[in-house]
């Protein structure tokens, strides 16, 4: 029983393996800067801890997963943005401060295309909105700079204009592209990896079933356990009729 089911589970998961569409998976990683430049520019030390990065690469990676980032992501291909947030994810290194971008796709050029853009999509957009945060005081300072201020509050908004435009120039560097996507490994079907897990599943399921068969069987297979049951000791044994009675079903008392 267990060499037959072994091999019944073996054979289904291969033949389920070999009925599945070939999927691909691309992989493109993005480097984050998740400093605050407006400390850094003050000489700021930011005090920092692991959990407060890790919390930073999440709010990155939900932020990459974003409806805006995916438009653009899937620019230029016949792939809906539904589609590429099924088919992907941003996933953040638990080593460094780098997102990892993942497509799949059952066409592998596809999917490597899918993971640069996306990857690109991404910095463009981070870019954007950390310009976008120095943008807002640049104005305010543009405003009252027109508003004729005194000599020492100009120099005062002078300066602070200054370190606003650094810090709108540096915060074009907060992510980069570290390593693009060059191809598409087959993740799909996978014959021999499924051919093993299906044997070990098999044999598995088979030990269960004997175990399991032997538990429920209560036929009485040899004179010693009918003794054991009944609390007697065996005395003697009747040997086998001869074969003309085995062949006509007759009694061998009676005959």
């Amino acid at each position: 029983m267990i060499v037959f089911v072994a091999i019944v589970t073996t054979a289904s998961a291969l033949a389920f393996s070999l009925t599945q569409k070939s999927l691909y998976e691309a992989k493109a990683s993005v480097l984050v800067n998740n400093q605050s430049l407006i400390a850094t520019l003050q000489g700021i030390t930011p005090q920092s801890n692991t959990q407060t990065a890790d919390r930073d690469m999440q709010t990155q990676a939900l932020f990459a997963q974003t409806t805006p980032v995916l438009k653009e992501a899937v620019q230029g291909t016949s792939v809906t943005t539904d589609e590429l947030r099924a088919e992907s994810s941003v996933t953040p290194d638990t080593n460094a401060d780098v997102l990892i971008f993942a497509v799949q796709n059952h066409d592998p050029g596809l999917a490597t295309k899918l993971a640069n853009q996306y990857a690109s999509a991404y910095v463009a957009a981070k870019t954007k909105a950390d310009q976008a945060k120095f943008a807002a005081g640049i104005d305010q300072i543009n405003t009252a700079l027109g508003s004729n201020p005194t000599s020492a509050l100009r120099s005062q908004l002078l300066d602070e204009l200054n370190q606003l435009t650094i810090g709108r120039t540096l915060a074009s560097d907060n992510a980069s592209i570290a390593d693009v996507a060059t191809d598409a490994p087959k993740i799909r079907p996978t014959p021999v990896k499924t051919g093993i897990i299906g044997a070990l599943l098999g044999l598995i399921v088979g030990v269960g079933l004997a175990f399991l068969s032997n538990a429920l069987d209560t036929r009485i297979r040899s004179a010693e356990e009918l003794a054991e049951i009944l609390g007697l000791p065996l005395l003697a044994r009747i040997s086998a009729p001869p074969r003309s009675l085995q062949r006509a079903n007759d009694l061998a008392m009676m005959s």
